[in-house]
């Protein structure tokens, strides 16, 4: 897959999640199956694109309870 065209998944997939935010979760898979593919063809990630991996890294690593109310 051309690098544009991961491009523009990794664009529609955030901006999904920002449009749907009870679906984030979703998304938030695709997404990061999409960086990883970018990885993984060794295709540049500006730093805005690396501080989104880092992010949905760390909500996954969660234990799920971070939301609740004390």
């Amino acid at each position: 897959m051309s690098f544009e065209t991961l491009r523009a998944g990794v664009d529609l997939l955030i901006r999904r999640m920002e449009d749907h935010p009870e679906e984030a979760h979703r998304y938030a898979d695709q997404l990061r199956d999409k960086l990883a593919e970018m990885r993984d063809l060794n295709l540049p990630m500006c730093e805005r694109l690396c501080k989104i991996e880092q992010r949905l890294a760390r909500e996954e690593g969660g234990n799920g309870f971070e939301n609740l109310p004390v």
